[in-house]
């Protein structure tokens, strides 16, 4: 992923660390959440005419807001995501 997103835009040291931690997170949170033996799916696609990386992640687990629903009740899904990722 990093390589990905070295095609599109430099990153510092520092940058690289933050990606890197997020995409393990990501893994991690998907092997550990998933209801499926398999996993999931994590892909990536660089769409350089607008200097972006755009990233899927899918698995068959509760959801986010599902997961967060006891702790902060009303979240969209989007509201969730934005909860973790500010966490």
């Amino acid at each position: 992923m990093l390589r990905l997103v070295r095609r599109v835009a430099p990153l510092t040291d520092e940058e690289e660390d933050i990606l890197r931690t997020a995409v393990q997170e990501l893994i991690t949170n998907t092997c550990d959440h998933s209801a499926s033996e398999c996993g999931g799916v994590l892909a990536a696609r660089v769409i350089p005419s607008l200097s972006e990386v755009r990233t899927l992640i899918v698995d068959t687990g509760v959801g986010v807001r599902r997961s967060l629903e006891g702790r902060h009740p009303g979240l969209s899904d989007r509201q969730a995501v934005r909860c973790c990722a500010t966490a």
